[in-house]
């Protein structure tokens, strides 16, 4: 009994002492880890610009040839932020390496979720840049609509469709060409569908060829094309809707007197849409103004500032030829 009261001050001694090296064991640990985690945070940003580097150089060569990644990685690569985005906002807004959806095998860089510029501009994903190169190559293959859509300055967000007028009406013959700029999100916006040849047409501008279709506005759907929408326009063409007119004026001649109309929209369809030598009726009316003694050129002017009225043209060119001669400018 007497030795264990001896030997009880040394045990507690030496749990006292045990505690005291656990303790300074645990703070040296947690400092530590303070430590380590203060010190990758602060390099988290240098590690974000050191990948985009890295992807610049140590990507691209595992990019098989397909022309798209080609072309996207060439302006990442070009514009020395290594971002098909462009200049980030921040050095934080720092592109991402993602599985390329048309390579397999090969990486891309991206910034989510959207890529603007990809492939001349415009373009906002890929799935839009994807889905715009499926559509050009069914319209290639499909030759029976007689529907062309090309891209303009190699860009797939600007496109060009040239289509001919639907037989049976005033623009049967004519070769009607249109301008396509396709948005960001497409294809859950429509796209932007402009004339660029001038129609006589009471849904269609004659000024700026602005189309009022619904399927270009509210009623467009993912599931249409850029096939279906120019089907479309030449339904629209076959079948004018003059209750809800873009151009009040044709929309006007078509309700009140639609001989008249019929007789301008083919001769604007004459002289905007088709080649100089098929203008039958035109070049009939210049050669009626020539013999009268009228420049052609003049007489061209003439018809066109008359609408292709051949009375008015004559009493145009009378009128500037008396003006000219008395003096009168």
């Amino acid at each position: 009994m007497r030795r264990l009261q001896h030997s009880f001050p040394s045990l507690l001694l030496l749990l006292k002492v045990v505690v005291v090296v656990v303790s300074v064991v645990v703070a040296v640990v947690a400092a530590a880890a303070v430590t380590m985690m203060t010190l990758m945070m602060t390099m988290q940003p240098m590690i974000r610009r050191s990948s985009t580097t890295t992807s610049s150089y140590g990507w691209f060569s595992s990019v098989n040839s397909n022309r798209l990644a080609t072309a996207a990685f060439t302006a990442a690569r070009n514009n020395n932020k290594y971002t098909i985005a462009g200049a980030p906002e921040s050095v934080y807004d720092t592109p991402r390496l993602v599985q390329s959806p048309r390579v397999r095998g090969g990486l891309v860089v991206v910034r989510s979720p959207r890529v603007r510029g990809l492939v001349g501009g415009g373009v906002g994903t890929i799935h839009a840049a994807r889905r715009i190169q499926k559509e050009l190559k069914e319209l290639e293959n499909d030759t029976s609509l007689g529907i062309q859509v090309t891209t303009v300055s190699d860009s797939l967000s600007s496109l060009e469709g040239t289509f001919s007028g639907p037989q049976g009406t005033v623009y049967e013959n004519g070769t009607f060409i249109v301008s396509i700029d396709i948005p960001e999100r497409y294809p859950f916006e429509p796209p932007k569908v402009k004339f660029k040849t001038k129609v006589w047409h009471p849904n269609i501008s004659s000024k700026t060829g602005v189309i009022c279709l619904d399927i270009l506005k509210d009623q467009w759907s993912p599931t249409l094309t850029i096939k279906t929408t120019i089907l479309s326009i030449q339904a629209l063409m076959s079948c004018p809707v003059p209750e809800d007119p873009q151009d009040a004026i044709v929309a006007k001649q078509y309700m009140s007197n639609n001989r008249a109309w019929q007789r301008t929209a083919a001769l604007w369809t004459e002289f905007h849409a088709m080649a100089a030598e098929k203008r039958s009726r035109i070049n009939g009316m210049l050669r009626d103004l020539n013999e009268m003694g009228f420049r052609s050129d003049r007489s061209l002017e003439a018809l066109e500032k008359a609408n292709w009225n051949l009375k008015a043209a004559i009493d145009f060119l009378v009128n500037s030829t008396l003006d000219a001669a008395s003096g009168v400018i």
